[in-house]
């Protein structure tokens, strides 16, 4: 009888195509390799530097060369207050420069980086290690990774679901989560590197526990200490595989007898788990003296203190206000319990654990993460309560349709508001959810929008009957406003300025910038704020940035005209909680910018259509 030898159609490889194609689509259109990426500074350069400074320039201990060859490319701008120029390093008490990024993601980045320097060997390029060759290279090599852990993913999935399912959730989690815009907006951040290593542990533990192929313990091992060398924090993944399989106090006993019988293996296992660390004690070491050293200057923790709810909900790079489609794998949790109980413990410890950590950082808002980004090398584990959702909504076909349609959605709103990051129309670190409604499914803002970045207030349409409150003209000679520097307008009572609440306040000036602004961040304010008058406590802060506001066409958060004269206006309700005799000031700040001229500012009372407010 003849063998059929056709192969059989498997959704799962269907998908995994999908993602390939889109990825590779993606990663070509943005380049991110032509757009400062290594060379523009950001943490991408601080987990690569270790690489060149090693292999090419040979001063992993000074880090002057690779300070000047970085500098010669005019992108990143030396920084005064590190040894070496580079603003991701700190000083150490030798007088040293310390990278205060762990090298874990070098390691994985080091094959690529070889590729990289023999294509600009051969292809003429200079050896340098920031050449158009290293840059692209080290961009593909967080694709490479993604794609790799993706395929883990669908290996492990498919041991515990149907097909389509799988293919559901690997097309969620590659095209509906964060992990996308690691891609190609981020540069080469360590997310997607941890994103692959998680996968691999994931499918290790499997192995050990429901396979009893013991050997894959040291896969687990290199895995965890490879994640620990990437960012330290994350070693609280080892949660994980040890309490894998644990779900009842007879368990308990069985994983703690299984633990003492194979207690060679596990010192051995341990032996591994050092070994990738061993380099990152020898570097602090050479550049600190210290076998043990805090590369992150008076960055850290605050553990009394966490953001969790900011860190999961808020607009501010929150995980689920940018990652929707992840509630579902938390749905998921709850029929994990009756589905697989050997993961429900160890997922759910280790989701507590790392959420909090995370989430108790200084900059719990992670900058340059499209959503709180520590949480994309989550998803593997992530995958296995999706999976199961996904699962139960496809038996019948009426939760088929639903589920789907909601997934087409939240991917569509994925890929579009990775794209306005990268036009400059997004910016979820410092983003409010005023603005992300108001600009959902655009591509270009209006100037009302880019207010409202600002402001986090819905700016009114139309403005009827403005009553001038007070003006201040500085006609003949512009007043500039140094940096650090304050200029009030007035200081008062609502009561005195003839202010209430409920009413709406429109403030303007007219400004000009004639200097380089290199951040955000580095702008100007106009301020409204309202003080209690006993308190002195904060009830109302608006302030608008100046500078992206003078002739910018485009709207867009990240540009900056110079020698240029424009009027900025933005407007503000006065909210029911103020009192009478509470402190109105409205005054301009130059927190830490270039000097701005401004010619004339004024504030008046303004009424709005009540409809649509």
């Amino acid at each position: 009888m003849m063998q059929n030898l056709t192969p059989r159609f498997s959704y799962r490889q269907l998908a995994l195509t999908i993602i390939a194609g889109v990825y590779l689509v993606s990663f070509f259109y943005y380049n991110q390799w032509n757009k400062g990426a290594i060379i523009g500074g950001g943490d991408p350069m601080g987990y690569y530097i270790y690489l060149p400074s090693i292999f090419i320039h040979h001063d992993i201990v000074s880090l002057k060369q690779t300070a000047q060859t970085l500098f010669s490319y005019k992108v990143y701008p030396p920084n005064s207050n590190s040894p070496c120029g580079i603003a991701e390093c700190y000083v150490t008490p030798t007088g040293n420069s310390v990278i205060k990024y762990t090298l874990g993601a070098a390691i994985l980045q080091a094959p690529f980086f070889v590729i990289a320097h023999g294509i600009a060997y051969i292809g003429g390029y200079t050896t340098d290690g920031f050449s158009l060759p290293y840059v692209f290279m080290n961009g593909l090599s967080i694709l490479i990774y993604s794609l790799l852990g993706l395929f883990i993913i669908g290996k492990v999935l498919s041991r515990f679901v149907s097909d389509s399912a799988t293919a559901l959730t690997l097309l969620a989690i590659a095209l509906g989560t964060n992990l996308f815009a690691q891609q190609i907006n981020m540069g080469a951040m360590s997310h997607p590197s941890l994103f692959f290593l998680y996968a691999v542990l994931l499918y290790a533990t499997i192995q050990v526990f429901d396979s009893k192929k013991l050997n894959y313990t040291y896969l687990i091992a290199i895995a965890l200490g490879l994640i620990a060398c990437i960012r330290p924090n994350e070693i609280v993944v080892a949660v994980f595989p040890f309490l894998y399989g644990v779900y009842s106090i007879k368990t308990w006993k069985e994983r703690s007898t299984w633990i003492f019988q194979n207690r060679m293996l596990l010192f051995k296992a341990i032996a591994l788990f050092l070994l990738p660390i061993f380099p990152q004690l020898l570097y602090w070491k050479l550049v600190s003296g210290s076998w043990l050293f805090y590369s992150y200057g008076n960055e850290g923790f605050d553990f009394l203190h966490p953001h969790i709810l900011d860190g999961l909900f808020c607009f501010k790079n929150g995980w689920l206000s940018y990652t929707p489609i992840m509630f579902f794998a938390l749905i998921g949790m709850v029929l994990m319990h009756d589905k697989n109980k050997k993961i429900l413990l160890p997922l759910l410890t280790f989701l507590a654990i790392h959420i909090y950590v995370i989430n108790c950082w200084w900059c719990w808002h992670y900058v340059n993460g499209f959503g709180n980004r520590p949480m994309v090398e989550t998803y593997p584990l992530m995958a296995l309560p999706f999976a199961y959702f996904a699962e139960w909504t496809i038996r019948k076909w009426y939760t088929t349709v639903l589920f789907s349609a909601a997934c087409i959605f939240f991917i569509a709103l994925n890929i579009f508001q990775t794209y306005q990051s990268t036009q400059n129309i997004l910016l979820t670190e410092d983003a409010n959810a005023v603005y992300v409604f108001n600009t959902l499914f655009k591509t270009k803002p209006s100037r009302n929008n880019l207010v409202e970045f600002d402001i986090a207030e819905t700016q009114p349409e139309q403005l009827y009957n403005p009553k001038l409150i007070l003006e201040q003209r500085f006609d003949s000679i512009p007043y500039k406003l140094e940096k650090d520097q304050y200029k009030n307008m007035t200081i008062e009572s609502l009561e005195h300025l003839g202010i209430s609440k409920g009413d709406w306040l429109r403030a303007t000036a007219i400004c000009r910038n004639d200097e380089d602004v290199n951040s955000i961040y580095e702008q100007s304010l106009l301020v409204i704020s309202i003080e209690d008058k006993e308190t002195n406590k904060t009830k109302v802060w608006k302030a608008l940035k100046v500078q992206n506001k003078l002739h910018n066409e485009t709207n867009a958060i990240w540009t900056f005209a110079k020698h240029h004269t424009d009027t900025i206006t933005f407007c503000t309700k006065i909210p029911n909680d103020v009192r009478k005799d509470d402190t109105f000031k409205f005054f301009f700040w130059n927190v830490q910018g270039p000097p701005i001229l401004i010619q004339s500012v004024w504030l008046e009372k303004v009424e709005v259509d009540k409809s649509k407010e």
